[in-house]
């Protein structure tokens, strides 16, 4: 799928979960239901990538790797997954084609603030 087709897609599922699960076009929506909105729309991406990974996989018989990483700082957790996922730019512009900067959905967002010392590391 090319890069505009994923664009509209997500425009259409963000404008799609504003409506289904807000009751709101995008017009009327807060920062907050536009935030949830599209923490909804990661969601369902994640699980049907992780969906098709499984499927794929489990008909082989894969080798698996168990890592505990014990030192992690948690911050703004849908800037740090759109990043780590590569999604940003498609997310931005189709954010943009909605009339939304995407960093005034980074904004609403609360830092964990957990911190790098062992209290911190607890918590997360």
């Amino acid at each position: 799928m090319d890069f505009e087709k994923k664009i509209k897609k997500i425009s259409k599922n963000i404008i799609s979960t504003l409506s289904h699960n807000f009751g709101v076009s995008v017009q009327n929506a807060s920062l907050d239901q536009i935030y949830k909105s599209i923490a909804l729309v990661l969601q369902d991406f994640l699980t049907h990538h992780e969906n098709k990974f499984i499927d794929k996989f489990s008909k082989e018989n894969p080798k698996k790797v168990h890592y505990l990483c014990m030192e992690f700082l948690l911050g703004k957790s849908l800037k740090n997954n759109l990043f780590n996922l590569k999604l940003e730019d498609i997310f931005t512009k189709a954010l943009l084609d909605l009339g939304i900067n995407i960093n005034d959905i980074y904004e609403i967002e609360d830092d964990a603030a957990l911190g790098n010392g062992g209290l911190g590391r607890l918590a997360a």
